[in-house]
């Protein structure tokens, strides 16, 4: 990826390194967890950020390197979930392939340097969830599309992607991240309150909300601020 350097790092740097422009790693930051790398796939155990043991998260550099059949059925699957869970909650009936089809056209936008894109595999190999991170503004990611399927909750690995994306947020110079869930969700709203998020009333930067507006009446809007986090 041009003018862009993926390192592995073993000290409180951080996962990400650019230095063709001079971006500083957090000099402050949670224990790094030792990490291997695989072509264009940074892997680290999962249990390094609070999950239980046996799952690994897989951050990818560029496009050639993501699975991408077993990529596009994870989100459609997730997609297919929330908008099943609206429509059963009263909500409206949006097309959730919008969202599915944007988020692969915009897929540069959640690789570095703009962002970050994780699976989570399971000890035999299988994708069991996923997370994404995209820069909103220089300073302000939005967190996006976290799903564990049901074979592997309760396993600690939702927390686990938000931690994650935490770091490589503060990684790539972030300050801010937002992020929003529908109000019918019942796991977020905990979790997102768990680690420190608060509540916020929308802004006009969830990209969901911007691809299909008539939802915003029905989502919740979140707001960290990465500085409090290190404090």
């Amino acid at each position: 990826m041009e003018n862009w350097v993926m390192q592995i790092q073993k000290n409180e740097s951080g996962p990400f390194v650019q230095t063709a422009t001079g971006m500083q790693a957090p000099t402050k930051s949670p224990a790094r967890p030792e990490a291997v790398e695989n072509a264009g796939m940074l892997r680290t155990d999962a249990s390094n950020y609070g999950a239980k043991p046996g799952y690994f998260l897989e951050r990818y550099m560029n496009r050639a390197d993501i699975p991408r059949a077993d990529a596009e059925a994870l989100l459609e699957e997730y997609a297919q979930m929330m908008h099943g869970r609206l429509i059963r909650g009263g909500g409206p009936d949006f097309d959730w392939r919008r969202h599915v089809d944007g988020f692969w056209a915009g897929l540069d936008g959640v690789l570095p340097p703009n962002g970050s894109y994780l699976l989570v595999r399971d000890h035999a190999g299988a994708i069991v969830g996923t997370g994404a991170l995209r820069r909103v503004f220089e300073t302000t990611g939005e967190m996006k599309h976290l799903y564990i399927r049901p074979v592997a909750r309760r396993t600690g690995l939702g927390e686990a992607l938000v931690r994650a994306r935490m770091e490589d947020a503060r990684a790539l110079g972030m300050r801010w991240l937002i992020a929003d869930t529908f109000k019918i969700n019942p796991e977020l709203p905990k979790l997102y309150a768990k680690l420190g998020f608060v509540e916020v009333p929308p802004s006009g930067d969830s990209r969901s909300t911007a691809i299909t507006p008539e939802i915003e009446q029905w989502m919740w809007f979140y707001r960290y601020d990465l500085n409090a986090w290190l404090a």
